[in-house]
């Protein structure tokens, strides 16, 4: 497999993310904790800056948490993904994976920043959303809901609070006075944001 100015891809990541023996729930913990640990990355490169997401999955699983967190738009940065078979983008910000086993980043020419996102998170944001299939849901659901790729997914997978407030704490950025404040938002009630 090849990428657009990256060059033959490791065949390790084409295998199979999950085995069949994980259940949903360890499915869901793996992508949570990895999308909470990339999510402070992401806010300390933002500098406190509002961002412009892309449509999709990362929109989906991040948006809310960065808008609680970040100000309001009109956004002054970007964020987008890299990895096998993406475009490289161009971004002020940068989601790229780390593979599972080696732990290295896929190597990009993009020129953000770059943010280490868990294998498992990055599998799930990029993965295609197939459409529900069963004859029988389409009497429950609207036809809207039908025919969107995400369908069957009514809640997509939250960044893990714990695993954010963790990986902010080992970043130098946070004795910055903005990145303190999420800092602590992140230590208050679940209900503030």
């Amino acid at each position: 497999m090849t990428t657009p100015g990256v060059g033959d891809a490791p065949t390790e990541w084409d295998r199979p993310l999950f085995t069949r023996e994980e259940n949903g729930l360890a499915r869901r913990a793996r992508v949570e904790v990895g999308l909470g640990d990339a999510l402070a990355q992401v806010l300390a490169a933002s500098g406190g800056a509002p961002l412009a997401l892309p449509p999709g999955p990362v929109t989906d699983s991040l948006g809310p948490v960065l808008a609680a967190l970040l100000p309001a738009p009109p956004p002054t940065r970007t964020l987008a993904l890299a990895g096998p078979g993406l475009p490289v983008p161009d971004a002020d910000i940068v989601l790229v994976p780390s593979h599972e086993v080696t732990g290295e980043l896929w190597p990009t020419t993009a020129t953000g920043t770059l943010v280490r996102l868990d294998e498992p998170a990055w599998r799930y944001l990029v993965r295609p959303r197939p459409p529900l299939r069963a004859p029988a849901r389409a009497r429950f659901l609207p036809e809207a809901l039908e025919r969107s790729p995400r369908s069957y997914e009514f809640f997509p997978p939250e960044p893990c609070r714990f695993t954010q407030r963790t990986a902010l704490t080992r970043l130098p950025a946070v004795r910055e006075p903005w990145l303190r404040s999420v800092h602590e938002k992140l230590r208050g009630p679940w209900e503030t944001y």
